[in-house]
């Protein structure tokens, strides 16, 4: 508990949202005297594990909870940060529904966009439970064959046909951010153009990932009307993890939250992500 506070309160975003909170964590989070000293915390009813949102004092926030369609308990947490101005700018962040979930997915991204879309800015953080480039489950595929070959009664003995099946590629699920939230960015991407990267869950590296075969791009900072600035991961052993920048920009913090671990090692299964945009 004590490194996942410290980590929150030395990397100063003006916005931070955590998910997978555990139950026994969240009273702990919420009588931190150093996170109320900057934070508002929203009030949420944590049962289980859950999210958590902090938002700077001075952005004076107004937290709401919208219901989502599941079996895993999940929900939209909406801050409205009436500091900048009513109806301007919202930070919302979401754990959507897990493993080979995605109709539910993209039915809880339907309703994120419906509660966002009155207002003007939006940051939407968490733990989207699907990737950029392949779908849940494809890291466990049996990969492509070549075809057999086989040989034709008719042909004589040096003559082979081959027979092959070609395999069709099923749809992307990312796919959904477009048709569901086209005026949104993903930031990652939109200021990484250059890396294959942003891996926050890592098998091949993170010890807390039992399948080292599952490397994926879960965890996103979207925007809309908003400037992206930088983006960063966080929780990574050895990295430096710096600030976030303020004044008239707003930095803003994802993260899993998970029972902390010896300074060496990751605290959590999912790597954070730390982002700058400019309002």
């Amino acid at each position: 508990m004590a490194s996942l506070l410290s980590e929150a309160l030395g990397t100063a975003p003006d916005v931070l949202c955590l998910q997978e909170i555990r139950g026994e964590l969240t009273p702990a989070i919420r009588a931190s005297a150093g996170l109320h000293r900057y934070y508002d915390i929203s009030p949420n009813e944590v049962d289980g594990y859950g999210n958590l949102l902090l938002i700077r004092r001075e952005l004076k926030p107004s937290f709401k909870e919208v219901p989502f369609p599941t079996m895993m308990g999940r929900s939209l947490l909406i801050a409205e940060c009436l500091g900048i101005s009513e109806g301007s700018l919202a930070v919302a962040t979401v754990h959507l529904e897990s493993l080979n979930s995605a109709p539910i997915r993209a039915k809880q991204l339907l309703i994120a966009q419906e509660a966002l879309q009155p207002y003007k800015s939006v940051i939407l953080a968490g733990d989207f439970n699907f990737d950029s480039s392949r779908n849940f489950g494809d890291w466990k595929s049996v990969p492509s064959q070549p075809p057999r070959p086989t040989r034709d009664d008719s042909d004589d003995d040096t003559a082979i046909s081959f027979a092959g099946v070609p395999t069709k590629r099923s749809v992307l699920e990312n796919d959904v951010l477009e048709r569901t939230l086209p005026a949104y960015v993903d930031l990652w991407p939109a200021l990484q153009p250059e890396t294959d990267g942003g891996h926050t869950f890592d098998g091949v590296h993170n010890v807390h990932v039992g399948d080292p075969q599952e490397v994926m791009r879960y965890d996103r900072v979207l925007a809309r009307g908003l400037a992206p600035v930088s983006i960063q991961m966080l929780g990574m052993p050895g990295a430096d993890n710096g600030a976030a920048e303020h004044g008239d920009r707003v930095g803003a913090a994802c993260a899993s939250a998970a029972v902390p671990l010896p300074p060496a090692m990751p605290p959590s299964d999912h790597y954070g992500l730390c982002a700058v945009v400019a309002l």
